[in-house]
């Protein structure tokens, strides 16, 4: 992707609101659970409109791109995130030596680092992504790879708490796969450009998706997997299950980029752009911000999913000005802000 993309940037922004939602678990009631069935997986799948199948770079000179992006940064914020739970906290050893195992990208449920497991497992997942597109040349075997992938990560039962988050990489592949696969299809998509027919059947399936997602929302889309426990035969049986979970995702990440690509408030491509400072620093924007508030004598009692969304947008916005903006005028090149492309210069 040669050029900045708005659109991609506002759907950025709507997945780091989600995380941040999410990440609030039992305060945001149905919102919480409606916001895991994607909020990750549409991440990834954004993660592979960037991957290097044009072949603007060498393998060695992308790996070292995204050392720089995601490496470099991982380093520093987690680093960072831990100074600040000590200033913070006034930890005792025991709780500082959980915050440095987290540092280690482990996914956990910790408050600390709650997000930072992802640098390390797009980090690899972007190289073997690469890798294996030079052995195959092919963005459609790779979906399939993926789905190999996710299949072997759920028969084997694999939990997510390996070093480096790379069990997640078999979890999330097949997303990152599938944005690689239809990046372009969705950037050059215009609804009215289509026919009347073609819009008549793009508006039956808007309409379809929306109503999947509301029933998602509502908690009713365990009606469908009452039903797939009712299938008696095994595999088809796996199969339902499984591929119930990526329907789900899949649904909301189309919901997500029609509301991205046709909702053009330039304000929230330029916090999109920021993602992943947001994700280095949501810990530190959350806990600092409560506490600041506290301090002036107020509270920060979130009691329903509308206070979560409004702590969450304020969050996002307050960090734009203040800490992501600092890091990124003081240390761009430890925030992944500029790295040096292959001529030398300088890209932002």
């Amino acid at each position: 992707m040669s050029k900045r993309e708005q659109w991609v940037d506002r759907l950025k922004f709507w997945g780091m609101l989600a995380i941040y939602i999410g990440h609030f678990y039992e305060w945001g009631g149905w919102l919480y659970e409606f916001v895991f069935t994607y909020h990750v997986p549409l991440f990834f799948f954004v993660s592979g409109f960037f991957a290097n199948c044009s072949g603007r770079y060498t393998t060695g000179e992308y790996i070292k791109k995204k050392v720089n992006t995601l490496v470099i940064p991982y380093l520093f914020l987690g680093l960072l995130n831990i100074v600040f739970g000590v200033l913070l906290y006034n930890l005792d050893f025991h709780t500082f030596l959980l915050m440095f195992k987290s540092f280690s990208g482990i996914r956990s449920n910790m408050d600390y680092f709650g997000s930072m497991w992802f640098f390390p497992c797009l980090f690899f997942m972007e190289v073997l992504y690469e890798l294996l597109y030079r052995v195959f040349r092919s963005r459609r075997l790779l979906v399939f790879v993926g789905v190999l992938f996710y299949a072997v990560f759920c028969l084997l039962k694999i939990q997510a708490h390996i070093l480096l988050s790379l069990d997640c990489v078999l979890l999330y592949f097949i997303y990152f796969a599938l944005g690689s696969l239809l990046y372009k299809y969705i950037k050059d998509f215009e609804v009215f450009r289509l026919s009347a027919a073609g819009k008549a059947v793009f508006g039956v399936a808007v309409i379809c998706s929306v109503v999947l997602a509301c029933l998602t929302f509502f908690q009713k889309g365990h009606l469908v997997s009452q039903v797939i426990y009712l299938i008696k035969f095994k595999p088809l049986f796996l199969i339902a299950l499984y591929g119930w979970d990526i329907a789900i995702a899949l649904n909301m990440i189309f919901v997500s980029i029609l509301i991205a690509k046709y909702w053009k408030w330039g304000f929230l491509g330029k916090l999109g752009s920021e993602t992943l400072i947001f994700c280095g620093t949501e810990w530190i924007i959350k806990d600092g911000l409560q506490s600041i508030v506290e301090m002036l004598g107020g509270t920060c009692n979130l009691e329903n999913p509308f206070q979560v969304v409004a702590f969450s947008m304020g969050c996002l916005v307050i960090s734009h000005f203040t800490i992501t903006a600092l890091l990124k005028r003081s240390f761009p090149r430890l925030v992944g802000e500029k790295t040096i492309c292959k001529t030398g210069e300088s890209l932002p």
